[in-house]
């Protein structure tokens, strides 16, 4: 079926500008120069082999996903298994969307190896389930109410609201509330350079990197 590369090309395309486009949300919040063409760029140029790696994850398992609910829907056994599967595919999204969001803007701000990266985002999902669960609700949780509603008209409503202001807020919230995260997990030990980077100056003294 042609819709496989087609989704993966899409998936490649959409996780190679959402590399600049973390990159350039995390200047702004850091209070940092930007130049809307060339810090995009940049952020493109600095991780778009794992931005890349997670767009190719996403097409295929968005596929699975698709082809698993489609052959749920044509079983005979849909009434006695349909519970289940909503209850299995929103922890699944929940995790997937978490460990995705923490992934990618991770791997904007960091130079690690990719099992790195993997293995910090499941900690921070694990460790932060409850939160993330919150966030995830809040910025993928109206979205998916209108892709996955069924009504042709409300797709294209979430495909408007996802062009003009979806992109935007989500990468704005994850950003803000990732880095958050790392700082308290990652950037206190390991990388203080950007520890409270971007936040007023601690009163008993603490520096602002």
């Amino acid at each position: 079926s042609i819709e496989l590369p087609i989704r993966l090309i899409t998936s490649l395309i959409a996780f190679i500008g959402l590399a600049g486009t973390i990159y350039y949300v995390r200047k702004i919040l850091w209070g940092e120069p930007v130049s809307l063409f060339r810090t995009f760029y940049k952020g493109i140029k600095e991780s778009y082999k794992q931005f890349i790696f997670f767009g190719l994850v996403f097409g295929v398992f968005t596929c699975l996903f698709e082809l698993a609910f489609n052959m749920l829907m044509f079983s005979s056994y849909i009434k006695e298994y349909l519970i289940l599967f909503i209850a299995l595919l929103t922890i699944g999204l929940i995790f997937g969307f978490s460990s995705l969001s923490y992934a990618l803007t991770m791997s904007s701000l960091y130079f690690m190896k990719l099992r790195t990266i993997i293995k910090y985002s499941l900690m921070l999902t694990l460790k932060k389930i409850l939160v993330n669960t919150l966030f995830c609700l809040i910025t993928y949780g109206l979205l998916l109410i209108f892709f996955g509603s069924g009504n042709i008209y409300l797709y294209f409503v979430g495909i408007l609201v996802m062009g003009l202001i979806g992109i935007s807020f989500i990468t704005l919230v994850w950003v803000t509330y990732s880095n958050s995260s790392y700082d308290i997990y990652i950037n206190y030990k390991q990388y203080p350079a950007f520890y409270r980077k971007g936040l007023r100056p601690l009163k008993d003294g603490g520096n602002n990197a």
